[in-house]
């Protein structure tokens, strides 16, 4: 996504610490970090990440810039606005961009400052919901399945239901950070609930609204046969109805 979404709890000057950040997947973000003070010089500005044990970036007006971590060195630039100013872009963010960053300024003739500031980065899920075969019985089964898989933060399920069921959801966390959050509705069937429309709803901060999907579901029950008497000019006439789920194949009549 190129265009770029960022939450700051900040002024626009930049110079207010616990900063929250939040920003999506492959997009850019600004890491503000500006030092304060009359009469004052930056001697040098470092970048850490909470995660990482050495410096990720710095810069000096004297010695230029370091940017080591091969994590960081293609994609992050200092934003130098101004003397005072060790802002940070990072571009193509990643899961792995994810964290709490500290930017530490050394400033002539005042002490060190220290900013912190928390990056979320926002990865928009996969959704899919499908329905599960089920048979009629006196416990409750599960009929219909939702699972927005691979998002950050996890998505938030819920479902409507005209049925006196419930739903289960779990959470799994993959190796990259991500979540794949999976959400089972299940309900007592009878035949009656065949037919019957459930709906799961998504919601996740990648998207502006929630997003629904609505089944219909499809309960196997075993045939119900009526058969009805008729008597006609030409004698008895027996008429054989079988209802069930899937309907009957083949009809046969034993004397």
């Amino acid at each position: 996504m190129a265009s770029m979404l960022v939450v700051l709890a900040v002024a626009a000057s930049d110079q207010v610490t616990g900063v929250t950040l939040t920003a999506f997947a492959g997009a850019r973000v600004l890491l503000p970090c500006r030092g304060t003070g009359y009469n004052t010089t930056l001697v040098y500005v470092a970048w850490k990440k909470e995660t990482e044990e050495n410096d990720i970036a710095v810069n000096s007006p004297r010695n230029g810039t370091s940017i080591p971590n091969p994590h960081y060195s293609s994609r992050m630039v200092f934003r130098n606005n101004s003397p005072l100013d060790g802002s940070i872009v990072l571009n193509s963010l990643e899961m792995q961009d994810e964290g709490m960053y500290i930017c530490e300024l050394s400033l002539f003739p005042q002490r060190i400052q220290r900013k912190t500031m928390n990056l979320t980065v926002v990865v928009n899920p996969r959704n899919t919901a499908t329905l599960m075969l089920a048979k009629v019985g006196l416990s409750e089964v599960p009929v219909a399945k939702c699972i927005p898989a691979n998002g950050n933060p996890p998505a938030e399920i819920s479902w409507i239901a005209n049925l006196h069921g419930n739903y289960t959801t779990i959470q799994n966390k993959s190796d990259n950070g991500t979540t794949t959050v999976t959400s089972l509705y299940k309900v007592a069937l009878t035949r009656s609930t065949d037919g019957q429309e459930v709906t799961c709803v998504i919601s996740h901060p990648a998207s502006q609204s929630t997003i629904p999907f609505t089944m219909e579901l499809s309960i196997l029950y075993p045939p119900e046969v009526t058969i009805t008497r008729y008597d006609g000019k030409g004698g008895v006439i027996l008429r054989c109805v079988a209802e069930a789920n899937p309907p009957p194949g083949t009809y046969s009549w034993r004397g």
